[in-house]
């Protein structure tokens, strides 16, 4: 279990992660003796089963409202609120504790000062603490958003383009290079993030110029893929086809192929109406996948290393729903979204479930209650971040519904998307 602030993950002292578990035993007792199963208490939460089923056995720990909902659903008299807001002053006594001293410098700070005081140029230490720290950038990227993320990567840029401008051993500029290609990336797709689609394109073009100079393929091909990301969610898919397709010829066998065929090629494939394409390349990620050894955990959206089973199954679904190929969407997702959850990854947590809900709801025998939840569970996911995939890819929802809109089972759904979109009102 977990906690989060503004220095990342923390975990949850034992007696925090306890007392939820212990709450959400007593919801589970309340509700049973109220007759109410978590199908039925899920709408009057305004979130969906899973949820509901999850925060019983203390697996998610469910905002206030979720509480406030619950306690006047089942006649609580406030038993469940103050069982929430006494673990609420846990988590707040926790925090004071670990914020103890509070004015640390980051360890990005303490790099610049020893850079400052021992020598003009960079040195090899610093660019492996640097290259670590932008590791950790794409590594957080999925899990802290990239409204907080932005503010230290640009520093992190600006700072590299000073030591750029001065006199370094051409090994060492090298290796500054590759760095403000990557940081260059990575603010692309913040921007992108940030719906800044020309600063968005202006930054991957420098980090893929960057790349070029010091004759880097590998990082060539990711800074492709960063592009055929931004071109993919701005709707120029034959533009996001073209840079996955250059990404490949840059590196063929390189770390980045198997993301560039599936979240690349596959996908906007897919947008243009090949369905052969789109299993042609589905095929070709799986196969090189199985031709490289497992890794261990999971890979990361913007990972510099190749991509593993479950980001390959949950944009392989992706592209399956867009040729019509429910079932194997479906499939697809399913198999990924567990190990999403395990790793704690918001954006794909929540872009798999909206990939799911929309997979649902044209299939053979649609359970609405079951969209609901998914959709519910996507968006609860992501209140506290700003994905721009997952807005794009819930408005895109939305549009497929056409007619069942007035269902009053997606009504609770309907109404997020539309916060989503609009803004509280």
């Amino acid at each position: 279990m977990f906690r989060r602030d503004n220095a990342g993950l923390v975990a949850d002292r034992e007696d925090v992660v306890e007392a939820r578990r212990a709450l959400g035993r007593q919801l589970a007792s309340l509700r049973t003796a109220a007759g109410i199963s978590q199908h039925a208490l899920a709408p009057l939460t305004l979130y969906g089963r899973s949820t509901v089923a999850n925060v019983e056995v203390g697996r998610q720990n469910a905002p206030r409202e979720f509480w406030v909902r619950a306690d006047a659903a089942l006649g609580a008299k406030g038993i469940l609120l103050a069982g929430y807001d006494a673990i609420a002053c846990q988590v707040q006594a926790t925090d004071v504790e670990d914020a103890s001293p509070p004015t640390l410098d980051s360890a990005f700070d303490i790099m610049q000062r020893v850079q400052a005081v021992s020598a003009a140029t960079i040195d090899d230490l610093a660019l492996d603490q640097l290259d670590g720290l932008i590791r950790n950038a794409i590594r957080d990227y999925e899990r802290i958003g990239p409204r907080m993320l932005a503010p230290t990567v640009l520093r992190q840029r600006r700072w590299v383009q000073e030591i750029l401008e001065q006199r370094n051993p051409p090994r060492l500029a090298a290796r500054l290079y590759v760095a403000a290609a990557r940081l260059s990336g990575l603010l692309a797709v913040i921007a992108l993030d940030a719906r800044r689609y020309e600063a968005s394109r202006a930054y991957a073009s420098e980090a893929f110029h960057l790349a070029q100079l010091v004759g880097e393929p590998d990082t060539q091909a990711w800074v492709r893929g960063a592009q055929s990301l931004i071109e993919y969610y701005a709707g120029n898919y034959q533009e996001s086809l073209a840079f996955a397709l250059d990404g490949l010829d840059q590196s063929p066998s390189g770390p980045q192929a198997i993301r560039l065929l599936v979240n690349g090629q596959a996908r906007a494939l897919a947008r243009l109406g090949d369905a052969a394409g789109v299993r042609a390349a589905v095929a070709e990620a799986e196969d090189r996948l199985s031709d490289r050894p497992s890794r261990q955990g999971i890979s990361y959206s913007l990972d510099l290393e190749p991509y593993c089973a479950a980001r390959v199954a949950g944009n392989a679904a992706t592209a399956y729903l867009h040729i019509g190929d429910t079932d194997r969407a479906l499939r697809h997702a399913a198999s990924a979204v567990d190990e999403f959850d395990r790793a704690n990854l918001y954006g794909p947590q929540a872009l798999t479930r909206l990939d799911m809900a929309a997979a649902l709801l044209h299939g053979d025998s649609v359970d609405l209650h079951g969209v609901a939840d998914y959709v519910s569970e996507a968006l609860s996911a992501t209140a506290a971040h700003d994905f721009a995939s997952v807005t794009h890819r819930a408005i895109e929802f939305l549009g497929l519904m056409g007619a069942r809109q007035t269902e009053p089972a997606l009504r609770p759904a309907i109404e997020q998307i539309r916060e989503l979109v609009q803004g509280p009102a």
